[in-house]
């Protein structure tokens, strides 16, 4: 029997780098309530190393539950800059609630968010309202609109119109 859990969540909000690994290690393996009860709320934790270390730890476990905080604490305006790892982190759940903020991360000019979006965008279903995917376009249309001319705009842009457009398409077919 591995260490108790006590310990483990003390292990996992030090401040060393490589306790925090063997603990969330532990912690994942765990898969219950307990854990996800854990975990979750330090999600919007004030450190960053802890946040991140929660939302891998969270999509390890595989747990959907986590999904929605994940989403939320994507959302938060206090993580607008740091929030990359926990897009990531819902590559592993179920993304299908999220497609607006999907097409919202993939638009940002955040590099780290954008990239994992357009990677849930590409691989993920979605659920998606004709209203989500008019949403969507407007998004896409006010972008256009007021982004300056870089390097690689025009094929992001080309890029989410696909997978609106494949989106669109799957959701006709349900």
């Amino acid at each position: 029997m591995g260490p108790d859990f006590e310990y483990l969540k003390r292990t996992f909000l030090s401040g060393d780098p490589e306790e925090r690994i063997r603990a969330g290690e532990e912690l994942g393996r765990l898969k219950n309530n307990e854990t996800l009860d854990f975990l979750i709320p330090l999600l919007k934790h004030k450190d960053p190393w802890v946040r991140h270390s929660a939302a891998m730890v969270l999509s390890e476990i595989g747990d959907d539950r986590a999904a929605k905080p994940l989403a939320e604490a994507i959302n938060t305006p206090e993580l607008r800059q740091n929030r990359g790892t926990l897009v990531a982190a819902l590559y592993d759940l179920d993304c299908s609630d999220f497609f607006l903020l999907m097409i919202k991360l993939a638009l940002s000019n955040d590099y780290e968010s954008q990239s994992h979006a357009l990677s849930i965008l590409a691989d993920k279903k979605f659920k998606s309202t004709k209203g989500d995917i008019i949403a969507a376009r407007k998004m896409v249309s006010d972008y256009s609109k007021g982004f300056r001319k870089c390097d690689g705009a025009k094929e992001l842009l080309e890029e989410i119109e696909e997978h609106i457009e494949r989106i669109e398409q799957e959701s006709r077919e349900d």
